[in-house]
């Protein structure tokens, strides 16, 4: 059995440009947001991915970045993939800080209180975990799964997953940590717009990873991150026949060749536009 998986983030908004804190807040997709989601939809079709299942945040901003995947696909196809809301996925909630800029937030004060907790935001990503991706896991033969969430979270999500994991069952190329500047596998930095980890759940450890790194030492999991595995015997996804291998971490090269248009591309995506080629000239509409 095998599950690829794809932990996306949004593409660009308007609250990014203009440096506004955007947790639960719907902020909408830029003209260039759009079309960094269109290309990343683009590239995973030519690249043969065959989607099966897309999970997204119920925010506008990963609601259209996961139709544009879809969108991605062959035509034939698309009407058979699920775009299921899974409000687990949402951002961390900034509380009274939402619509703030963010040198107000590094500053501190009496509306960090009211900020939803990196603890709430693990118990959301086991949620999530447990309702929709677990069952996937273990109930079909193959699958290809992309989730579209926020930054903040997937920095969340991410950890979680590894924990279901033996970590002795996690392979990683160590060059690609290092690319992409990852220290430890469980603390991946900053997540780009539209920036895509890629990794695989697979039934058997293959023989031959000479040329990768096992965990530990080159991954490290933090026992504040990973439970005990009594806490979470309930799940069948955790065992030392599966692995779980690292293809992508922060991938952007559906965006190679592609620039950001001066003006017009930092501009609110209207949906009532036609198309969005004209605003970008001399760009090619599928990704290189």
């Amino acid at each position: 059995m095998q599950l690829r998986f794809f932990l996306v983030r949004h593409g660009e908004t308007v609250d990014n440009v203009a440096n506004i804190i955007a947790g639960v807040r719907d902020s909408q997709l830029t003209n260039h947001g759009f079309q960094q989601a269109t290309r990343l939809g683009q590239y995973l079709n030519a690249s043969g991915i065959d989607i099966t299942h897309v999970f997204a945040s119920p925010l506008q901003r990963a609601t259209i970045t996961a139709q544009q995947i879809i969108l991605g696909q062959p035509e034939k196809n698309r009407e058979s993939i699920p775009l299921i809301p899974a409000p687990s996925l949402r951002e961390q909630d900034y509380g009274l800080l939402e619509g703030a800029r963010y040198d107000e937030y590094r500053r501190g004060g009496s509306g960090m209180a009211s900020v939803e907790t990196n603890e709430m935001m693990t118990a959301r990503a086991a949620q999530f975990i447990d309702e929709f991706l677990e069952p996937v896991a273990n109930n079909l033969a193959s699958a290809t799964v992309v989730i579209v969430s926020h930054g903040r979270f997937l920095c969340s999500l991410w950890p979680q997953l590894l924990s279901r994991f033996n970590p002795e069952t996690i392979i990683c190329d160590q060059q690609l940590m290092v690319a992409s500047n990852t220290i430890t596998l469980q603390r991946i930095g900053a997540w780009s717009n539209t920036g895509y980890l890629e990794a695989m759940f697979e039934r058997d450890v293959p023989e031959d990873v000479s040329n990768n790194v096992l965990a530990p030492p080159a991954i490290v999991l933090s026992q504040t991150v990973r439970p005990e595995l009594d806490e979470i015997s309930n799940l069948r996804i955790l065992s030392s026949r599966w692995n779980l291998r690292v293809s992508a971490i922060n991938s952007l090269v559906h965006l190679q060749g592609f620039k950001k248009t001066r003006g017009i591309g930092s501009a609110r995506y209207d949906s009532r536009q036609s198309t969005l080629d004209k605003f970008f000239p001399g760009q090619r509409s599928s990704p290189s």
